[in-house]
């Protein structure tokens, strides 16, 4: 079987942009008649970012099992206490479905789902942390 090398100017035909000095630079040139492809305008990205996501599992976390300040909800002069400093509820870690944060000195897992910008978080319970490295 015998292959036909292609010249610079049956590629130019056939792709319709001149090769060569101009090419290699980054500035292939159309050929005579043919009007460079538009490109695409760049688009807003709206979609909620994955330090969005984690931010929001994180405030509904600490929402539902951070511990009240001192005097139940209600503090001095009637307004809501302050919640305690996040040392009692944190959050270690997230999967796409679960949630894993440490509370009152526990690691536990609790499942979340996420509605525009509603998060719901299931019923935690304890895990335990493991890291598995398997021979390949």
């Amino acid at each position: 079987m015998i292959h036909k090398l292609e010249t610079v100017h049956e590629r130019a035909q056939r792709t319709g942009y001149i090769t060569g000095p101009e090419h290699i630079m980054g500035r292939g040139l159309p050929a005579e008649g043919k009007k460079p492809a538009k490109k695409a305008e760049p688009q807003a990205i709206s979609d909620p970012t994955f330090d969005d996501i984690r931010q929001m599992v994180q405030d509904a976390v600490h929402e539902k099992y951070r511990k009240k300040g001192k005097g139940g909800e209600k503090g001095k002069g009637g307004e809501k206490a302050a919640l305690q400093p996040e040392a009692n509820c944190w959050v270690r870690d997230q999967t796409e479905s679960h949630v894993i944060f440490e509370s009152d000195g526990k690691t536990m897992a609790a499942p979340y789902s996420i509605s525009g910008k509603k998060v719901e978080i299931g019923e935690a319970f304890e895990v335990e942390r493991r890291t598995t490295y398997t021979p390949v």
